[in-house]
């Protein structure tokens, strides 16, 4: 996954990605209980979308991967808009 800063659908060498864990999950499984984010292992951050000092809406996509409900690859992008602000909010 990734931020498309600049909207082309395709993640650019620029842009911050994060990878999904097994459950899908990127910055924090509320499953486990795990913040990637705030984790000591390098292992785990891989798992977290840095999004500094960024604020307002930016857009995330999601390439690839397997649907998780019938095991099926997943081959489009998915795509939303997320607001920096209220997500700082809620932490």
């Amino acid at each position: 996954m990734w931020i498309d800063a600049s909207e082309n659908n395709t993640p650019d060498g620029f842009e911050a990605f994060a990878y999904t864990d097994n459950q899908g999950y990127f910055s924090y499984n509320p499953n486990t209980g795990t913040n990637y984010c705030q984790s000591d292992e390098a292992s785990l951050q891989r798992f977290c979308l840095q999004i500094g000092s960024q604020s307002g809406d930016l857009v995330i996509k999601v390439e690839k991967g397997v649907e998780l409900m019938t095991g099926e690859p997943f081959k489009s992008v998915l795509t939303t808009s997320v607001s920096v602000d209220a997500v700082r909010e809620n932490l």
